[in-house]
């Protein structure tokens, strides 16, 4: 399995000479096995994504902020695919998951009705990947503390596993669930938007923190832990201080970053 990430910042793409290093891009990671593409979120990152590099391909989308779809109209690959590409979510129905898409992406908030030119899409929950009987990936699904709802994915396939939970405000009470839904995780992605100070002021705002992510490695049985979801205003020198201090087997997301395993 390959793990990519193409958007790693929260809430607002940002470009500034100060976060060349880290990125600009919103919220958008591929998952690759053998033969099937996974594409967590459609953040602006999404328009680097070549949708037709695999035989299968899956757009597991957490939920429906700006952040985290914002990418979906300029991926090229889109326009161009020879098969079709399943959309997942697992927060509202296939028709209300494709109604909500359509409203985001046609007048007056986009210029054209974007899904009506593109009839090789699908929709559907998540039960319908996992029950496919033929199928050599495991797809698990969480739900998250977020404001609207959001949703946590799991993918394993050939005893290695990757977890993405973004958008996510660790509350306690979460710990033992999240603790089994990773357990043994090669690579769990954390939203790691904030410090604990600064969550102090942003009660509600649906995410976590860098030190919560140290203290959730240390309890989880995983091997890595990928902090992501960076605050828009923090820049790359902020990020590396913040980098300094992560003990062994717990990093930042940058975008371009490709792990194998």
């Amino acid at each position: 399995m390959k793990l990519s990430v193409k958007g790693c910042r929260g809430s607002i793409p940002v470009a500034s000479k100060s976060k060349q290093h880290f990125g600009g891009n919103t919220s958008c990671y591929t998952v690759e096995t053998s033969d099937h593409l996974f594409v967590i979120d459609a953040g602006t990152g999404f328009k680097n994504v070549d949708l037709n590099s695999h035989s299968e391909c899956f757009v597991l989308i957490s939920h429906f902020h700006h952040d985290h779809i914002q990418g979906l109209p300029f991926n090229k690959s889109l326009f161009s695919l020879n098969r079709p590409v399943t959309f997942v979510n697992d927060l509202v129905s296939e028709m209300k998951f494709k109604e909500t898409l359509e409203l985001c992406f046609s007048p007056p908030y986009f210029p054209i009705n974007l899904f009506s030119n593109l009839s090789n899409i699908e929709f559907c929950l998540s039960e319908k990947l996992i029950n496919q009987a033929d199928k050599n990936f495991d797809l698990k699904t969480i739900e998250l503390n977020h404001p609207g709802g959001s949703i946590g994915y799991r993918i394993d396939h050939q005893n290695k596993s990757i977890t993405c939970l973004c958008d996510n405000e660790f509350h306690q009470e979460q710990l033992n669930t999240l603790l089994e839904f990773v357990e043994n995780s090669d690579i769990v992605l954390w939203d790691g938007m904030f410090t604990d100070a600064e969550l102090v002021n942003k009660k509600g705002w649906g995410h976590s923190s860098i030190e919560q992510a140290i203290d959730f490695f240390s309890e989880a049985k995983i091997k890595n832990l990928l902090i992501s979801h960076h605050d828009p205003s923090r820049t790359d020198k902020e990020l590396n201080q913040l980098k300094s201090k992560l003990p062994s087997g717990v990093f930042l997301a940058y975008e371009g970053l490709e792990l194998e395993i």
